[in-house]
């Protein structure tokens, strides 16, 4: 099934604010087709070879009794009146579902090492819940969350399905996609990467040669950046001032360790290659030839930013 045609259990926690790995502008361009979904890489595919691992010798060995009422779907689950609802559970059982997450040791000790399980993976699973309820008539009661980390960690939750969220998380979804999707309007900006990232696939060209007037919105934003920049120049000389009297306190030492920190302030070599020298050297430039120079020269086209103030 086409990514772009549903919203799946990542899309809905990014819609909720609480994915680390995309925002609601990022799905919103992924689901225009104007940015690519992610696809994959070696680790990912990794991760899926090793959830029948997880599924069979961790949580199986852990609940044999739960493990044989496990059902795979083979295709998505899609909702009986919201067709742009769906998803893929890993596995479900008579009254549970079973979310399953494989990843390595720093991604767990970040998102998994927490005595709740992780908000984005609670709501995609709910989301698996509510699409087999509504599909398939089942009344799930509880979620089962496995995470495996690297080789050796493993730690598993057990949660109620949660109705409240499955309520937000529906009307969000449906919200997104008649405001947005259907209407053709991008969702709030906000300050990730991933909204820049998004941003720039969805106005990639300017149109046009001239500067507009700003609208009394516009300006307000403007000087919304003013004042955050003046609030970030001052912490920046406030952070300068002390890591100055850090270098201070370490003086001719290697650094210092407390219970919360760890720093050091040692000689360090940095080689550098410098581009501008080495094509001026006689020896070198007369071997460059225009093909040469042409085969090696790169042009990115971008969008920047640049502000003047007035």
């Amino acid at each position: 099934m086409n990514r772009e045609k549903y919203i799946g259990g990542s899309d809905i926690a990014a819609l909720c604010g609480v994915s680390p790995y995309k925002t609601p502008m990022q799905v919103y361009a992924e689901k225009k087709g104007i940015a690519a979904p992610f696809q994959g890489n070696e680790r990912t595919e990794t991760g899926q070879e090793l959830e029948e691992f997880v599924r069979d010798r961790k949580f199986g060995a852990k609940h044999p009794d739960l493990f044989r009422q496990l059902q795979l779907p083979l295709v998505n689950i899609t909702h009986p009146v919201y067709d742009f609802m769906s998803g893929r559970p890993d596995a479900y059982g008579d009254d549970f579902i079973l979310e399953i997450k494989t990843c390595g040791y720093h991604s767990f000790r970040k998102f998994y090492d927490t005595e709740e399980a992780p908000d984005f993976v609670v709501c995609q699973a709910n989301w698996y819940a509510m699409l087999v309820e509504e599909a398939e008539g089942r009344e799930i009661e509880s979620i089962w969350i496995a995470v495996l980390g690297d080789t050796h960690l493993y730690r598993e939750w057990n949660i109620e399905r949660d109705g409240a969220l499955i309520s937000i998380m529906m009307e969000q979804a449906i919200g997104f996609w008649e405001n947005n999707i259907l209407a053709d309007t991008p969702p709030e900006a906000d300050s990730s990467e991933h909204c820049t990232k998004a941003l720039t696939a969805l106005y990639p060209r300017h149109i046009t040669e001239s500067l507009d007037p700003g609208t009394s919105a516009e300006t307000q934003l403007l000087l919304d950046l003013k004042s955050a920049n003046e609030d970030l120049g001052s912490v920046k000389e406030r952070v300068s001032g002390l890591e100055n009297r850090i270098r201070a306190a370490i003086g001719n030492r290697m650094g210092i360790q407390t219970d919360i920190c760890r720093v050091t302030w040692k000689d360090q070599e940095k080689v550098t290659l410098s581009r501008k020298e080495l094509l001026n050297d006689p020896e070198v430039s007369k071997h460059i030839t225009p093909e040469l120079k042409e085969k090696y020269t790169k042009v990115t086209q971008m969008k920047v930013l640049r502000k003047k103030w007035l």
